[in-house]
């Protein structure tokens, strides 16, 4: 058998199979009449029906060959009582029918019905024997008809009952699905989260590195040509004047620094899509006078925020080292959109550094891509060059 009927789905059936029991076996007795002996006997045959068809239901509907056995025991007990008792029980083989569309496989149930229309056939003969075979057919064939239509009703609750359980599996994993869809989405949420506190703390310690790498270097030296005037004010007004020239030069110099930096950090939320990127090329290409040729792919779509800054903040990065150290007059930024992800590529016609050491601005851009799973090349043999790529999910 395939597929198996839980008795605890089938109560209320349960319940009107032996009420049905009840009333026949009622109806039985008064049939029998005041004959104590026929009532007696006929008791212990339908009780007899009553273990058998309880020992079916309960014990042996998983087991085919004991399920068949029962039926046929009990259509025996059925004919002999319909022949010597009462021809009420014939009602008898409507409940055994339904048990038959009830358990077993539906061609199965096929073959196991057929001797309850053989039966069925006998009763009309032995209760209409002196009648006419047209009277005789018209009689079984409403018998069959009554059966047929119990055993559709069998088939159709079984069917019903099957798709039910089918429909609330189909439910329960469904509900499994959507909340691990939501574990998996606060997930993302969650990464998404620290990865953008990620970005935020690298930027503070880019920040931080630049300030130090820029403004430090240029107070220190503001304050070394300020003790040197403190000891020419005295001797040398010229040498003074000289060197008090200097250190206003270091001073606009770590002014402008400061106005950079706080100009990097109000403009954090900005630094999204190609715009800004374009924006930032346009910008360098009127303060250092390098020229920025910028290629990006056909292909695009939207990207993160946190790989957006990535993004940025390298080619930022690269056309700041180039104007440093690169002695270049021309940059050249290409961006990619690949079907696994983002692929960007800085290089110039400038100096080759074949000895890179990272400062924190690479650092920074290092790990800033890294934190996103993807990979950054570095390299200055043949001109400098940065060459990165970011995972994305398109």
């Amino acid at each position: 058998m395939e597929e198996y009927l839980e008795l605890k789905k089938l109560t209320y059936l349960l319940i009107s199979r032996y009420l049905t029991y009840a009333l026949m076996y009622i109806a039985s007795i008064i049939e029998i009449g005041s004959n104590i002996k026929s009532a007696a006997i006929f008791t212990l045959f339908f009780l007899a029906v009553l273990i058998t068809s309880s020992l079916r239901i309960y014990k042996f509907s998983h087991r085919i060959a004991l399920f068949i056995s029962s039926i046929l025991i009990e259509l025996i007990i059925i004919t002999f009582m319909y022949y010597y008792f009462c021809y009420v029980t014939f009602v008898l083989i409507f409940i055994l029918i339904v048990d038959t569309f009830l358990f077993p496989r539906f061609k199965m149930s096929i073959l196991i019905s057929i001797p309850s229309y053989i039966t069925l056939a006998l009763f009309s003969f032995i209760k209409y024997k002196n009648l006419s075979i047209q009277f005789i057919f018209s009689d079984l064939l409403a018998y069959w008809v009554a059966i047929t239509f119990f055993a559709c009703a069998a088939y159709l609750l079984k069917k019903t009952i099957f798709l039910k359980d089918k429909m609330q599996l189909l439910y329960s994993e469904l509900k499994k699905s959507e909340e691990d869809l939501e574990a998996a989405n606060k997930k993302l949420k969650d990464y998404s989260k620290k990865v953008e506190e990620v970005s935020i703390l690298n930027e503070r310690n880019r920040l931080a590195g630049e300030i130090h790498d820029t403004i430090g270097h240029s107070l220190t030296a503001l304050i070394m040509e300020v003790d040197i005037c403190n000891k020419l004010i005295g001797k040398d007004v010229n040498k003074t004047k000289v060197e008090l020239k200097k250190a206003q030069e270091l001073a606009r110099y770590s002014l402008s620094e400061v106005r950079k930096s706080v100009k990097s950090i109000k403009s954090n939320d900005k630094l999204t899509g190609i715009n800004a990127i374009k924006d930032l090329i346009s910008d360098y290409e009127k303060n250092t006078g390098i020229a920025v040729h910028f290629n990006i792919s056909r292909r695009q779509y939207k990207l993160s925020p946190a790989i957006e800054v990535a993004v940025y903040r390298a080619i930022q990065e690269a056309l700041t080292n180039c104007t440093k150290y690169g002695r270049a007059n021309n940059a050249y930024v290409d961006i990619c959109f690949r079907e696994n992800g983002v692929e960007f590529c800085i290089t110039n016609d400038g100096l080759n550094c074949p000895n890179i050491k990272k400062g924190t601005g690479l650092t920074t851009m290092q790990e800033r891509v890294e934190v996103l799973g993807g990979n950054l090349k570095i390299s200055g043999e043949s001109n400098f060059s940065i060459n990165g790529f970011i995972p994305v999910e398109v």
